[in-house]
């Protein structure tokens, strides 16, 4: 008899979702011990390729696409079509003045840190980040919020650890949620909230972990800010889950945005 009961279930039904259910507790437990290790702990059935039913037979599931990387635990962040965009490399990088705060208005020219540093948006070109997201606000820099727009092309079909670390603030999203019509601090895809000081890659910062597929884009956006007192900093980094790769925040041929908005 297995530890865990599952082999002495009725059905291939339950026993099905009972290991679902397993490892979907294995995940929880996990998020407790590296919080954030897992961005989806809620599976979906229907994203198998095929279910059984009470009497063992097998359901045929209205998936068909196969069972992709991340599946059942896809986090429903959609590639975008970039098919009829102009992009080019990096990600647009606009500064306000006024620290957002965790405040959950849309960001963008219309919450309450609307003077833009880099003038209006009509004559924003630029300055691009092309091979990294980081940046660096000086002590003289106080109550400013940065937000970086644009789009990550996955390197390859993988589940990817996103990570960022920041002084103070910072949220990240991938996906629709990124637009500005849609995006809020409750659906950040990584949380960083609060005043803080910048900490150590891969240790004092915040993650999540997303299946991406080869050459896809995904919208991007990050907000970070710098509060009332000293410099502020933030730093954007990925590796490829379990595979025991580095952190890296080289984002060559990664980070592109549309030329003709300076962002999505």
């Amino acid at each position: 008899m297995a530890a865990n009961g599952i082999s002495t279930l009725a059905n291939k039904k339950l026993r099905q979702i009972a290991k679902l259910e397993l490892a979907k507790a294995d995940r929880e437990a996990r998020n407790v011990v590296e919080p954030g290790r897992y961005a989806v702990t809620e599976y979906d059935i229907l994203e198998l390729p095929t279910q059984y039913d009470t009497d063992n037979s097998i359901i045929d599931n209205p998936n068909t696409e196969g069972l992709l990387l991340g599946r059942p635990w896809n986090p429903g962040i959609p590639a975008s079509d970039i098919s009829a965009l102009t992009l080019a490399a990096g990600v647009s990088r606009i500064v306000y003045s006024g620290y957002f705060g965790d405040v959950t208005s849309p960001y963008d020219d219309s919450g309450p840190y609307a003077t833009w540093i880099a003038g209006p948006p009509s004559v924003l070109s630029g300055p691009t980040y092309p091979t990294t997201v980081a940046d660096t606000l000086s002590s003289g820099e106080n109550d400013r919020t940065v937000i970086f727009k644009g789009y990550f092309r996955a390197p390859s079909t993988a589940t990817y650890d996103l990570y960022i670390q920041s002084d103070d603030a910072s949220y990240l999203w991938l996906g629709d949620v990124s637009l500005d019509a849609n995006r809020t601090i409750a659906n950040a895809i990584v949380p960083q909230p609060g005043l803080q000081a910048f900490g150590t890659p891969g240790v004092d910062g915040v993650g999540g972990t997303f299946p991406m597929v080869q050459d896809q884009y995904y919208a991007l956006t990050i907000v970070y800010g710098n509060g009332p007192e000293g410099p502020g900093q933030f730093a954007f980094s990925y590796r490829e889950s379990g595979v025991g790769a580095s952190y890296t925040s080289d984002f060559t041929d990664r980070l592109f945005y549309n030329t003709a908005t300076n962002g999505h």
